[in-house]
């Protein structure tokens, strides 16, 4: 029986995982806020704050997911040798 090392998978999802929850999240609100937008007598201007604000945060969420491909490329081996070297 072979067992899977949570070390393997762990890091980089502590990144991964909050990361798109809060994308949809965002996603699911703003999407919430536009379909309002469409039934009252206010609209959202086209590059107005509310747009700038979707996109600096998808941008930074961007990041975010690089930094997880990081820690998947470059420190999740190293915790796989540690571990591997304990076993």
């Amino acid at each position: 029986c072979m067992r899977k090392d949570p070390g393997a998978i762990l890091p980089q999802n502590l990144i991964y995982v909050p990361t798109t929850i809060v994308a949809g999240v965002f996603a699911v609100t703003s999407s919430l806020a536009i379909f309002r937008s469409r039934f009252q007598s206010k609209s959202l201007p086209a590059g107005g704050p509310f747009f700038m604000q979707y996109v600096i945060l998808i941008l930074l969420l961007g990041v975010c997911l690089a930094v997880g491909s990081l820690v998947e490329s470059m420190i999740t081996p190293v915790f796989m040798r540690v571990i591997i070297s304990i076993l």
